[in-house]
């Protein structure tokens, strides 16, 4: 089971927004080989093939079934409102801000799409803070997203969490 402490993450890591208001955030892929995907977040940019999409748009399904994008990435809602019209070949990656995706959701996903799906968390303006790799062993921070220490448990965490992460890690080892 992962444990992920996201309010004081998110807390921590809200300041970046102050300093970066100039400079939209950019979507990355987290396998990092992600030819064309469909981003529903209109504050983040993209690279390559890839195209930002605004979850919002009447004609959304129209165009994304246009695009024919191999990963799709977006909040959860706004991602499962694509079953049906887009077919990934590659991968979904869901944005969260402050609740981890959950293995129901998880589950909905593949059985829509059957692909990978990945999980980060992103601020509100897109600023990434966290996300998971193929691994699927739970999330990696960002540098730069805080301000991290090593736990004594091993592991890199924001200062403002490591304690109490780390007594959480004691309990689940002990």
């Amino acid at each position: 089971m992962r444990t992920l402490l996201v309010n004081p993450v998110m807390q921590a890591v809200k300041f970046l927004s102050l300093f970066r208001r100039n400079q939209r955030p950019e979507y990355s892929c987290p396998t990092g080989c992600c030819p064309s995907t469909a981003v529903l977040h209109s504050a983040l940019r993209v690279k390559g093939g890839s195209r930002v999409f605004d979850p919002q748009d009447p004609d959304l399904k129209l165009k994304i079934a246009e695009f024919h994008p191999s990963s799709i990435a977006g909040a959860y809602a706004d991602v499962l409102s694509l079953a049906g019209v887009a077919q990934p070949t590659h991968s979904v990656t869901v944005f969260v801000s402050d609740n981890e995706l959950s293995q129901a959701q998880r589950d909905e996903l593949w059985l829509c799409f059957a692909v990978p799906v990945f999980e980060q968390i992103r601020t509100a303006d897109g600023e990434l803070v966290a996300t998971e790799c193929e691994a699927h062993n739970g999330l990696h921070y960002v540098e730069g997203a805080g301000d991290f220490e090593t736990c004594e448990c091993g592991r890199p965490m924001l200062r403002a969490a490591c304690a109490v992460e780390h007594a959480m890690c004691a309990a689940a080892i002990g």
